[in-house]
């Protein structure tokens, strides 16, 4: 009646129809590596997530200080549903860092970085580090006490790290909170963080095809029907609600340059850099970050084994747990001095 196969006709003959089923049934991945498929496919639809609920907000916000306080406060409290698409927009930038640092990890168990897997490594780690920056950068956008004096502690932080500090002063031109910062953390924001989050999950996952995660055997193609990756979608949703309705992120007045707060605290994930610096002087705690920083970008270089290998060696987790203990401590430092 409305010419339906005309239209279908139309697109296959410029597309291929089967090709286009293909994927919208499923994708193949080996099956050694559907652990990876799996968080890979929860990485995406949190993505897509975040992406649609920040154009939602961009329809209101306006980057100017007086402005981006009072347009914050139209969506949270008299916008429809605009208190939900901003505390799951916030909850799902802290819950992406999370299931980058997890799948990194996995790299690091399963030894993905090994043989030629050094561009899955770097760009994992890369992944990572964007992840936070996406995260810090949107921090001020709300122009309240809480978003500006984080920002100047997390600011006090980036200047300690030679190199880094010096790049990030030059995209954003200084590192003092000015109305002019706010705009450059805005267009960092929402368009040099999603253009270089996409670009490295492109290389990353093309690496990952080709190289595999982990050790590979030589088990058959499966697939991932797209039943599944709804169910998964849903569950991220589900998630992502719930913490947004039950430890909602506090919203004060207006930021006041000359008033700090008394309970001001930096995003959890920069409480091992905070209590770094705490610890040490900021200058030689800054070497250390970025040593830290240089050895985690290039640690594949360093383990010349030549196949990846299954979990399993004592240096492994020995290394593995030296980390983590190396940020509990450092983290609860950063937290009970002030993070």
């Amino acid at each position: 009646m409305f010419g339906w196969r005309k239209w279908i006709d139309w697109v296959d003959h410029r597309l291929d129809r089967r090709a286009i089923t293909a994927l919208i049934r499923g994708f193949g991945l080996p099956a050694t590596d559907r652990r990876s498929a799996v968080l890979g496919m929860l990485i995406i639809i949190l993505l897509i997530m975040q992406i649609v609920t920040g154009l939602l907000l961009a329809f209101y916000y306006h980057p100017a200080p007086r402005a981006a306080y009072a347009s914050t406060l139209l969506i949270i409290r008299d916008t429809h549903f605009g208190w939900y698409i901003h505390q799951m927009h916030v909850w799902g930038s802290h819950l992406l860092i999370v299931l980058f640092a997890v799948h990194v990890l996995g790299l690091f168990v399963y030894g993905a970085y090994r043989g030629r897997g050094e561009i899955v490594w770097i760009t994992g780690v890369g992944l990572v580090l964007l992840s936070m920056q996406g995260a810090l950068t949107g921090n001020l956008l709300p122009w309240d006490q809480q978003a500006y004096w984080s920002t100047v502690r997390t600011l006090e932080i980036i200047r300690a790290i030679p190199l880094w500090g010096t790049v990030l002063s030059f995209l954003v031109g200084g590192l003092a909170i000015t109305p002019a910062l706010l705009i450059r953390f805005y267009v960092v924001h929402t368009i040099f963080i999603p253009f270089l989050l996409w670009a490295c999950i492109y290389l990353h996952a093309a690496a990952l095809r080709r190289l595999g995660y982990g050790a590979r055997t030589d088990t058959p193609y499966g697939t991932m029907p797209a039943l599944q990756a709804l169910i998964r979608g849903l569950l991220v949703f589900g998630i992502v609600l719930t913490l947004g309705t039950l430890f909602p992120t506090r919203f004060i007045e207006e930021a006041d340059p000359f008033t700090t707060p008394s309970d001001i605290r930096l995003p959890w994930f920069l409480w091992p850099a905070y209590g770094v610096l705490e610890t040490l002087t900021h200058r030689i705690g800054g070497w250390v970050l970025f040593l830290v920083l240089l050895v985690l970008l290039l640690f594949p270089f360093a383990d010349r084994t030549r196949q990846p290998q299954p979990p399993g060696k004592s240096v492994t987790w020995g290394v593995l747990g030296a980390v983590v203990i190396a940020l509990i401590t450092f983290g609860y430092i950063g937290y009970i001095r002030g993070g």
